[in-house]
């Protein structure tokens, strides 16, 4: 095992109190004054596509949102010492007793707009499977989760960047309806479900590629 292991995790913040949750032991991440369509899912794609230098060489890469303790009850320290303990490529965060667990990311029913990015997914085939129903045997929440640089590659190139395109880019109404459609999140906010629904895709992508993964 390495001396040192390097951690390239980036916490997001949008404005003062946020960033006063800031953990000194992750990378800030100014979110200020941005359109916060799919939460973590664009700074995952801005990290992958423009912070190349800065996680590539390193050992773990992730985002994470500046409700990481609220929600994990971990110190970014805590955080990477079960991390390197584990070994394992992919280490999930499972959350705290406060956070009601699902068993699958794609089929809560009182959620409809997830289930309808789903069927639209499938519709057009964008993969060689259909992520609805999708025998899911570990579910991540959050963006709660560090991989190796290898595997944080494969998941936004084939991944990631493959649905957000698909389904932001697309002429087709009805597919930008599923994209921009909402549902009620917390103190019942109406929130564009398509941040929910990539939330749940990782776990998909773990299942599917098959890759050892661990949740502390």
């Amino acid at each position: 095992m390495k001396s040192t292991v390097n951690f390239q995790v980036y916490q997001v913040y949008f404005n003062k109190l946020s960033k006063s949750k800031l953990d000194p032991g992750f990378i800030p991440y100014n979110n200020t004054g941005v359109d916060a369509h799919n939460f973590e899912n664009d700074i995952i794609k801005d990290v992958y596509l423009s912070k190349r230098k800065e996680w590539i060489n390193s050992d773990y890469v992730g985002i994470t949102s500046w409700r990481f303790y609220e929600k994990s009850r971990l110190k970014s320290d805590e955080f990477y010492k079960k991390v390197i303990k584990s070994g394992y490529p992919v280490v999930s965060v499972g959350l705290s007793s406060n956070y009601k667990r699902e068993s699958h990311p794609y089929t809560r029913k009182q959620y409809q707009s997830i289930l309808d990015i789903c069927k639209k997914a499938d519709e057009y085939k964008l993969f060689d499977f259909n992520l609805l129903n999708y025998p899911v045997k570990t579910v991540i929440w959050c963006n709660y989760w560090v991989c190796t640089p290898e595997i944080f590659e494969l998941y936004c190139s084939k991944y990631l960047l493959k649905i957000l395109a698909f389904f932001s880019e697309n002429s087709n109404k009805d597919v930008l309806a599923a994209y921009n459609s909402k549902l009620k999140h917390r103190d019942q906010k109406p929130t564009y479900a398509m941040a929910f629904f990539l939330e749940g895709l990782f776990s998909v992508f773990l299942q599917e590629e098959n890759i050892d993964n661990i949740q502390i």
